[in-house]
């Protein structure tokens, strides 16, 4: 292949050599080549110009009136980021992004960009910031802090720190010294300002000297040296104390104000106190020492060494004990004394005259005597077994003789008087206590008027039972039913509120009875099942209706003896005696007692004849 490109260079050479012609040959005009040559760099430069105007024109027509506000005058301004051109007050430039910086002798440079706009004219403000302020700070004494608005910046000897302009808080805090607290105005621009302190010691000198000498003295419970010393002691309030062993401690609470020496007069220490313990018998007697009250015994005092004391122990009922002591420092004296009593005459006189008498819980002897007492309140106890201890308080005279007089009473006497007499019901019945005894109910066969079914009975009623007064009115009954109603005779009204329930079968009295145990919150006497009375709980202390026996015990029950009637033992009745079928209810029922007459023809009513 080498060899055909040799060949095709060679013909192209060939080729090339047969095209060559001879050409003639003018000689130059010098002149009109020196006026061509002139001619090409004029027009060369009118072009240049006039492309510069017309740059120049349409930069002046596409370009924004900018104004720069720095405050202060800055002394170099440098714009970058595009052609600006300075026209007084005002640069002209072209829309886009240019970076700006300024500078002026003390302040910071400002380095900020720009964003210029299609607006015609545009105005950008900006405001040099002042050099920080070069501080120094001398104190007395050195290497306190210096806290600027509350950081730190150093301790002291500071040298030309950097501080911002502006207001400043200047606080200097030195350990065991007063802070202070100054308001510099920073002028910042590099200038140099001082500030020199002289700090207040947080402390004063306290001299403390004692007799004897030697003690330890203590600032808060610490102990700081011994006597004679000079303490710094930091402001604020402070107790001292002054201590040495066998002797008391001194104590003092003060005020220490900062830098204003105190020297504390000279303390003398008191030796330690002696005691004296003090018994007597019996105790809790009064005691005085030199005729100042200081307790009752058993009693430990704490008394000065090495003086005379007289010591009076008195009691009520107990002649006055006198004494003389003397104490010695830090030795512990004991006194026991026991004291006389002072008697006096009871006479103590009993029934039974066996009973056994105990004053004070100490049995001495029996009744119907004189016993000598101590003249204080003494508790007086007669007993017997078998009977109720009688029980009093007396304080014996030694003018007078008294005398005690116990009856005793016998277990079941004081149980009955215990009971209360009458009791009054939720309903407002008043119901008497009864003690019934043994007695024999029915009639004799000789007796006139007797039925066959009052044959005669001995009853023993042991149990004592509170019996109403009086019937059960329709007021109170209708309470329990409200409903209730009893009716007329030949129409004589049975239903006024004050005349007794009638119509009220045995169930429905029953079932009352219940009702009204539950409204005083005794114990039901009735057992009822499905509204149905099915028997009786004998021992309850319910309410419940009265026995045959008991019933007739009470009507028939007299101081003197069992009556026949209630009213005594012959007819007709007594004027007042109750409410009876007589004169009065003549028109109303057949047979009548024609020598009684009530005044009622109907029911009376409750309580009439009480």
């Amino acid at each position: 292949m080498s060899d055909s490109k040799d060949k095709n260079n060679d013909n192209e050479l060939a080729a090339s050599e047969s095209l060559i012609q001879p050409a003639g040959f003018t000689p130059v005009d010098r002149k009109a080549a020196a006026k061509k040559a002139w001619i090409k760099p004029v027009s060369t430069i009118f072009v240049l110009i006039l492309t510069l105007l017309v740059a120049m024109i349409w930069y002046i027509f596409s370009a924004h009136s900018v104004n720069l506000s720095i405050t202060p005058a800055a002394q170099t301004i440098k714009i970058e980021g595009g052609i600006n051109i300075k026209m007084g007050e005002r640069y002209l430039m072209r829309s886009g992004e240019y970076h700006l910086e300024a500078s002026a002798p003390g302040y910071q440079t400002l380095a900020q960009v720009i964003k210029v706009t299609d607006a015609q004219n545009q105005t950008f403000s900006f405001t040099l910031q002042k050099q920080p302020g070069l501080l120094s700070v001398e104190s007395t004494p050195p290497k306190a802090q210096v806290l600027v608005d509350g950081e730190l910046i150093g301790l002291t000897p500071l040298e030309q720190v950097p501080v911002t302009p502006g207001e400043r808080h200047i606080d200097i805090q030195a350990e065991r010294y007063l802070p202070q607290q100054h308001l510099l105005v920073v002028e910042g621009l590099n200038e140099k300002q001082s500030l020199q302190v002289e700090l207040t010691p947080a402390w004063s000198e306290y001299e403390f000297s004692s007799t004897p000498s030697g003690a330890d003295v203590s600032i808060d419970s610490v102990v700081r040296g011994q006597t004679p010393v000079t303490l710094e002691v930091f402001a604020g309030e402070h107790e001292a104390s002054i201590s040495l062993a066998g002797y008391k401690v001194w104590r003092q609470r003060f005020q220490v104000e900062p830098n204003q020496p105190q020297k504390i007069p000279e303390v003398v220490l008191a030796k330690l106190d002696g005691m004296a313990r003090i018994t007597s018998k019996p105790s809790e007697a009064n005691v005085t020492v030199n005729g100042e009250f200081r307790g009752q015994t058993p009693l430990a005092l704490m008394l000065p060494p090495g003086k005379d004391y007289q010591l009076s122990l008195f009691k009520p009922g107990y002649q006055v004990s006198k004494h003389s002591l003397k104490v010695r420092s830090n030795i512990e004296e004991e006194l026991s004394v026991s004291l006389k009593p002072i008697v006096a005459q009871v006479r103590v006189t009993t029934q039974p005259a066996n009973a056994k008498v105990y004053v004070n819980g100490q049995y001495l002897g029996a009744g119907n005597r004189v016993f000598s007492l101590p003249t204080q309140k003494q508790n007086l106890e007669v007993r017997l077994d078998g009977y109720v201890t009688y029980k009093t308080t007396v304080t014996p005279r030694v003018d007078l003789e008294q005398e005690v007089k116990a009856n005793l009473k016998t277990i079941a006497q004081a149980k009955w008087e215990a009971i209360k007499p009458v009791i009054t019901s939720h309903v407002g019945d008043q119901l008497k206590l009864f003690r019934p005894t043994a007695f024999t109910m029915g009639a004799s066969r000789r007796e006139g008027g007797r039925r066959a079914n009052e044959v005669l009975t001995k009853v023993n009623l042991s149990r004592a039972f509170y019996l109403a007064t009086k019937e059960v009115s329709n007021a109170q009954y209708r309470r329990y039913a409200p409903s209730h109603s009893s009716g007329n005779v030949q129409g004589n009204s049975l239903d006024g509120d004050s005349q007794p329930a009638v119509k009220v079968s045995w169930q429905d009295a029953a079932l009352y009875c219940n009702w009204l145990s539950a409204q005083d919150g005794l114990p039901l006497a009735y057992k009822v099942e499905a509204d149905k009375v099915v028997g009786l709980n004998v021992q309850a202390l319910g309410y419940r209706l009265p026995t045959e026996a008991e019933w007739a015990w009470a009507a028939r029950y007299s101081k003197n003896g069992l009556l026949k009637y209630p009213w005594g033992a012959e007819l007709p009745p007594v004027e007042k005696s109750g409410n009876y079928a007589d004169r009065s209810a003549a028109f109303v029922i057949g047979r009548i007692v024609t020598e009684y007459d009530d005044n009622y023809a109907v029911s009376a009513p409750v309580g009439s004849f009480l």
